[in-house]
């Protein structure tokens, strides 16, 4: 992902708003989890050991930028 990228990303999860769709794919998963949540469940518990691996990859990833002098815990304190 470029800087640029990176930048489009972070200010598109910072927007104060409810819910965030992104495209087709996320407007059909969130319906489906809308009608038949136990699929959803089952899907995300299939693939909880790489959710956790990208979540701790972030963690990481935050305590690196804290070290580096960034102190904010705000995603709008990014943009």
């Amino acid at each position: 992902m470029t800087l640029s990228a990176f930048n489009y990303t972070v200010a598109f999860i910072a927007k104060p708003t409810h819910s965030h769709h992104v495209g087709f794919p996320e407007k059909l998963f969130t319906r489906l989890n809308a009608l038949l949540p136990e699929v959803v469940s089952g899907a995300i518990a299939k693939q909880l050991s790489v959710i956790k691996r990208y979540a701790f990859a972030s963690q990481r990833l935050k305590t690196s930028m804290a070290g580096h002098g960034f102190k904010s815990n705000s995603l709008h304190d990014l943009l």
